[in-house]
């Protein structure tokens, strides 16, 4: 089986990138009274239901009025909008992410996500504004990073500012892992920039709740060049929150080369081995360790010198 039908079948998706296009891949339904106004802010702690389609709701009917499709993936497309406020008539520009209901297990993986992203709210997590389900789709609005994501700010990184970035996703994993949340779809295109440099991590469409730190699962969603080790050992077992961490590293070492790593062609531990820094070369390497039970934690890549350093601006010549 193709890796993509596999994942595909196992989850909706996603791409909350705002530029670019991305291959990864309750059932109860809450039919409460029809709401005639979608806005930040009003979010319920059910899904609530809105007797119209996608297409009605983006088209003005219900104070969002579509402009530009910012990103799609598996059942779901991404729609910068504006808002319209009916008390003032103030104008906002939000993202709003559509998941169609034609796929399996789309009502509770919508469900689930939404929840998460509730649940989650940090300075480096997207911001959930409001959601509901329609006839045909779920509607997730969020605020709107207008800068896009992590692989569409490549070009514009340097060393100062690549740190900075590290730290605030550093920050908004550490804001789900608290919470017993693991991502599972982390990768450059899932990392948000808003126009003030916040990082925000988004598309919790893969996320999962657990009980515990230790909790193991076996469900293998995401995206394959981000895989750690042990994701390839069958049968599936593996704890999420150290998958977490290795893609981050993979995250890393792609923002630190200016590149997407992949898995068929890079020897991701040789590139690392060739970084001159001692202290950066440590921190990739424990997160990259191949043995979960001894690859870094959060505590420890926050702590490493390189990424705490504060190399002070060059003199002026």
């Amino acid at each position: 089986m193709r890796t993509s039908d596999r994942h595909h079948r196992n989850h909706h998706n996603h791409h909350h990138n705002h530029h670019h296009q991305d291959k990864t891949q309750n059932t109860h339904r809450h039919h409460h009274q029809n709401q005639q106004n979608l806005h930040p802010g009003q979010s319920s702690r059910s899904v609530s239901y809105l007797d119209a389609t996608v297409k009605e709701i983006l088209e003005g009917g219900y104070n969002l009025t579509k402009e530009r499709q910012i990103g799609s993936g598996y059942s779901s497309v991404v729609s910068k909008c504006i808002y319209k406020s009916h008390v003032d008539h103030s104008e906002t520009i939000i993202a709003v992410k559509t998941i169609m209901k034609e796929k399996p297990k789309i009502s509770y993986l919508s469900v689930s996500e939404i929840a998460l992203l509730r649940k989650c709210r940090d300075n480096n997590v997207v911001r959930f504004e409001s959601a509901v389900e329609c006839r045909d789709a779920f509607v997730i609005i969020t605020e709107y990073c207008s800068k896009g994501d992590m692989f569409a700010n490549l070009k514009y990184l340097d060393d100062k500012l690549t740190r900075e970035y590290m730290v605030g996703i550093l920050r908004g994993i550490g804001a789900l892992h608290s919470r017993l949340v693991a991502h599972c779809d982390i990768k450059m295109k899932n990392i948000l920039i808003t126009e003030d440099n916040v990082i925000k991590l988004a598309d919790f469409g893969f996320a999962v709740q657990l009980r515990t730190e230790f909790d193991k699962i076996d469900v293998l969603n995401g995206t394959q060049d981000y895989w750690s080790p042990e994701m390839d050992i069958v049968p599936a077992s593996f704890n999420p929150f150290a998958a977490d961490i290795y893609a981050l590293g993979v995250t890393f070492v792609g923002m630190l080369e200016r590149r997407a790593i992949k898995r068929k062609n890079d020897n991701i531990y040789q590139i690392v081995m060739d970084y001159e820094d001692v202290n950066q070369r440590r921190m990739l390497q424990g997160m990259l360790k191949c043995d979960p039970a001894i690859r870094w934690s959060l505590a420890q890549i926050q702590s490493n010198e390189w990424l705490s350093d504060e190399t002070p601006p060059p003199s002026p010549t």
